[in-house]
């Protein structure tokens, strides 16, 4: 009808606009529509049910800041369509693209991104979707992702975990864009992030080294994976924990690197850290740069810029 408002929001940059009927072509209707050609990830909402969108189109753009699902303000680009008009009809699918059986044979739901699935085929490949949570390897979205091709995180009701991965991977975004500024030459990819085991929210643990992973990150328990924000180890009386020194976990230096989380090692021991992981360097108390009354493992030594206890000239470097 005349009063009728189509609502197109992008899931990619969570941007919302809106098409009054008056401004649509005269031959329009949702049935026109396919996968959006100019943002690939946009959507027709109309009567409760969101369909793929398929049109050219011309786009009015600026930035707008809304309310992401952790609460927290993220700039968006709000697209605005001031010209529309629709394209053929696509083909509708038959098959479950996991299983390639034909889709009326059970239950079946189609994704946001237009491609259809068994619900029960679908669980099954996004049930695993967080497990990084509980195997301590840094946070990938692989899992979480259409296994139709398109690479688009589900954000469909059919997964139970839709909404955490959404609020998880903006804040992993968020914290890209922050640790970015600090590290020259690097991208997005060379960085890992993992989930606090006590707040549950991500936090950078340091560079990706591909020889040391093998395929798979080294061992470690989860509940060694804590954020800056929930550490109680060691807090100095003048400057927090901007400068916490931790022993290096394969020999008695102060650590200078931190890589998977929670492995803090020292400028030898990461030149020893190839692809194997590195032997444990015996304490030896007359050399020792901590005096050799220490635990084995890591620890929080005290503050790197006050008093601490390290003997910087006993500090081995090969």
């Amino acid at each position: 009808g005349d009063e009728a408002t189509i609502w197109v929001f992008d899931f990619e940059t969570l941007s919302l606009t809106t098409i009054a009927a008056p401004f649509l072509p005269k031959d329009f209707t949702l049935s026109s529509f396919g996968t959006l050609m100019a943002s690939g990830n946009t959507f027709i909402y109309r009567n409760g049910s969101l369909i793929p969108g398929n049109h050219d189109s011309t786009w009015n753009s600026e930035r707008k800041e809304i309310q992401s699902p952790d609460g927290s303000l993220v700039s968006v680009q709000l697209d605005a369509i001031s010209s529309l008009s629709p394209v053929a009809d696509l083909d509708v699918p038959t098959e479950c693209m996991v299983c390639m059986c034909e889709l009326e044979d059970d239950p079946s739901v189609t994704l946001y991104c237009g491609h259809a699935f068994h619900t029960d085929c679908i669980r099954e490949c996004l049930k695993r979707s967080e497990d990084y949570c509980n195997t301590g390897d840094h946070i990938a979205f692989q899992s979480a992702k259409c296994p139709g091709g398109c690479g688009r995180i589900v954000t469909h009701s059919v997964s139970t975990a839709s909404a955490s991965v959404i609020s998880r991977k903006l804040q992993v975004e968020a914290l890209t864009r922050r640790e970015l500024r600090f590290e020259d030459g690097k991208s997005e990819d060379d960085l890992l992030f993992y989930v606090c085991s006590r707040c549950t929210k991500p936090f950078y643990g340091g560079l990706r080294h591909c020889p040391r992973m093998m395929g798979k990150e080294p061992p470690k328990d989860p509940k060694e994976l804590v954020c800056e924000a929930c550490a109680t180890d060691f807090s100095c009386t003048y400057h927090g924990r901007d400068s916490v020194l931790y022993k290096c976990r394969f020999c008695c230096n102060p650590a200078a690197h931190r890589c998977f989380g929670s492995y803090y090692v020292c400028n030898r021991c990461d030149t020893r850290w190839t692809s194997a992981v590195p032997d444990i360097i015996v304490c030896n108390p007359a050399t020792c740069p901590l005096g050799g009354d220490h635990p084995g493992h890591t620890y929080a030594i005290g503050c790197g810029l006050c008093d601490n206890p390290v003997d910087w000239s006993k500090v081995a470097n090969e």
